[in-house]
C-alpha cells in the first residue's frame, strides 16, 4: 500500500506474525471458514471502530512471503524487518509508513485470531480518554488469552527502542514500557475473572478449540458468543486448559 503521513490522529495496529513456529507450524497460514487463520484476525481488527490504519509487521525471512501477499489482499500495510528483535520491528515499522505523530500503537500478536473488536476499542478508549502512555488488558490478565490488546503512545515505544538492552524487552516490545517507571500506565479489567480461559493458538489443542469456534459461527462474533458456546460444548474448552502460554514473536 502506498505511504501515507500521519496526521496526529490516528490509531495504528501493529499485528505481529510469522510463518515459523516451533510448535505450531505455519499457524497463521492454517485454513478455516474459507480463510487462513492471519486473514480472520486481519478481519476481526478491521472491525474495531478505533482502529484507524493497520500494518502487518513479519520478519525478513523469506519463509513470511505469504503473510505479506495476504496483507496486500486484505488491504493492509506490510512490514518486514528483525527476526528477533520485536521491539525494533515495530519501531521501524512506525518509521516505514511515516507515523510517528499517530496517537497510540496497538499491539496484536498473530496467535490470537480470536481478538474480540470490541475488546479492542475498549482498550484503545481507556488510553485515549484517560490520557495513559500505555493502557492494556493484561496486567493483571483477566480476560481469556487470546484476547490480549495493548495501546501505547510512540512516545514510549521510541523510548524503550533507543534504551531496552535485555533480550527479553527486545523480543516482547513492551516489558521496559512497563518496568521502567517513567511511565503513566493503565489496565482494562474483565468483569469477572476469565484468565483461566485460553484462545490463543499455539498447539494442536489449540488449533481444534478455534477450528470449532470459527466453524460455529457464520457471521460476526466475540467473546459472549464464544462463552455461550463453551456453556455449550464444555469438553472442548478444557482439552487445552493445561497448555502453558507462550509469548508470540
Amino acid at each position: 500500500m502506498a505511504e501515507t503521513e500521519s496526521h496526529g490522529h490516528e490509531i495504528v495496529c501493529i499485528i505481529q506474525a510469522r510463518v515459523r513456529s516451533a510448535r505450531l507450524p505455519g499457524k497463521v497460514l492454517k485454513e478455516v471458514a474459507g480463510k487462513t487463520v492471519l486473514e480472520h484476525l486481519i478481519s476481526r481488527v478491521q472491525s474495531a471502530r478505533r482502529v484507524d490504519r493497520i500494518i502487518l509487521a513479519t520478519g525478513a525471512d523469506v519463509a513470511n512471503r505469504p503473510l505479506e501477499k495476504i496483507a496486500d489482499a486484505s488491504g493492509v500495510s506490510f512490514f518486514s524487518g528483525s527476526e528477533t528483535d520485536v521491539l525494533d520491528r515495530y519501531y521501524r515499522a512506525v518509521q516505514r509508513f511515516r507515523l510517528e505523530g499517530a496517537r497510540g500503537v496497538v499491539r496484536i500478536t498473530g496467535d490470537c485470531p480470536l481478538i474480540d473488536p470490541a475488546v479492542v476499542d475498549a482498550v484503545i478508549r481507556h488510553y485515549l480518554d484517560h490520557d495513559l502512555d500505555y493502557v492494556s488488558n493484561t496486567v493483571p490478565p483477566a480476560y481469556p488469552d487470546g484476547l490480549d490488546t495493548e495501546v501505547f503512545s510512540f512516545r514510549s515505544l521510541e523510548t524503550a527502542w533507543r534504551e531496552a538492552a535485555a533480550p527479553y524487552d527486545r523480543e516482547h516490545v513492551t516489558p521496559y514500557i512497563t518496568g521502567c517507571g517513567r511511565f503513566a500506565l493503565g489496565n482494562v479489567a474483565c468483569e469477572q475473572d476469565l484468565s483461566h480461559e485460553r484462545w490463543t493458538l499455539d498447539y494442536p489443542e489449540d488449533w481444534e478449540l478455534i477450528r470449532r469456534i470459527f466453524e460455529r459461527f457464520s457471521g460476526p462474533f466475540g467473546m459472549t458468543d464464544i462463552l455461550k458456546y463453551r456453556m455449550e460444548q464444555p469438553a472442548l474448552f478444557l482439552a487445552n486448559q493445561r497448555l502453558r502460554a507462550v509469548p508470540f514473536t
